[in-house]
C-alpha cells in the first residue's frame, strides 16, 4: 500500500510568525519587571503608612541649644499698684532662674482686647509667648495675684509628670453638674494631655 507523505515544510518561515525562542526572553524580562515594580509598591506603601500613622510620634524636633523647657507667663494690669507688681515679677524671675526656665511678663494692655476683661489678656500673652519660644515644651500661666510659694518644685516633676497628672486629672464628672450625660473622659493617660487648668477650692478654673 502507497501512503502520501505529507509536504515539506519551508525552512524560510513566513515573516509574521513569532518564533518561540525569541519570546522566552521578553516573557522573562516582562516578568521581572513586575516583580521588581511590586517590590517598590510594597516599600513605597510601608513608607507612606509609617508615617501616616507614626512618623508624627516617633520623629523628634530638632531643639536648638539652650532654649528654655519652660517659659512662665503673667500679664500685669497697669493699674496694680506698682510695688506689688515688682514683688510678683521678682518671684516669677527667680523661680524660673532656679530651674533654668525663661519668663515672659507682658502688660495686659499690649492686647487689643475690644471691650473684654482685661484678665483675658492671658490669652494673646500665651500666644505672643508661644512665637517667642517656639521650642520649648511648657507655658506656664500664672495669674499676676499668684504667688509662687514653693520654688523648689519644678514644673516637669510636680505637675507635667505623667504619673502626676493621673492622680491629679478629674475623670468621669459631670461637665455640667450634677447629673450632666457629657462626662469628663475616664481612660485619659498622663503622656496625652495637651493642656491642664487648675481649680480653685470652690471648683472654678483659674
Amino acid at each position: 500500500m502507497h501512503f502520501a507523505f505529507p509536504p515539506r515544510k519551508s525552512s524560510n518561515p513566513p515573516p509574521y510568525a513569532m518564533r518561540s525562542v525569541r519570546s522566552v526572553p521578553f516573557l522573562r524580562k516582562s516578568k521581572g519587571q513586575s516583580i521588581a515594580l511590586l517590590c517598590i509598591g510594597v516599600v513605597a506603601a510601608i513608607w507612606l503608612l509609617s508615617n501616616l500613622f507614626g512618623g508624627s510620634g516617633s520623629s523628634k524636633v530638632r531643639v536648638p541649644s539652650g532654649m528654655p523647657p519652660v517659659v512662665v507667663v503673667t500679664a500685669f494690669d497697669p493699674k496694680e499698684k506698682d510695688r506689688w507688681t515688682q514683688h510678683i515679677r521678682r518671684n516669677r524671675e527667680e523661680y524660673a532662674k532656679k530651674h533654668g526656665y525663661a519668663t515672659f511678663l507682658p502688660n495686659a494692655t499690649a492686647y487689643p482686647l475690644e471691650g473684654a476683661p482685661i484678665s483675658w489678656a492671658k490669652v494673646p500673652a500665651l500666644r505672643h509667648a508661644m512665637t517667642l519660644f517656639p521650642y520649648s515644651t511648657y507655658f506656664f500661666y500664672l495669674d499676676p495675684h499668684s504667688l509662687i510659694a514653693n520654688p523648689s518644685l519644678s514644673i516637669e516633676a510636680h505637675i507635667m509628670n505623667p504619673r502626676r497628672l493621673e492622680s491629679l486629672m478629674i475623670t468621669s464628672i459631670p461637665v455640667v453638674p450634677p447629673d450632666s450625660v457629657i462626662k469628663t473622659f475616664g481612660h485619659l493617660k498622663g503622656d496625652r494631655i495637651d493642656l491642664v487648668m487648675t481649680q480653685d477650692h470652690e471648683g472654678l478654673g483659674r
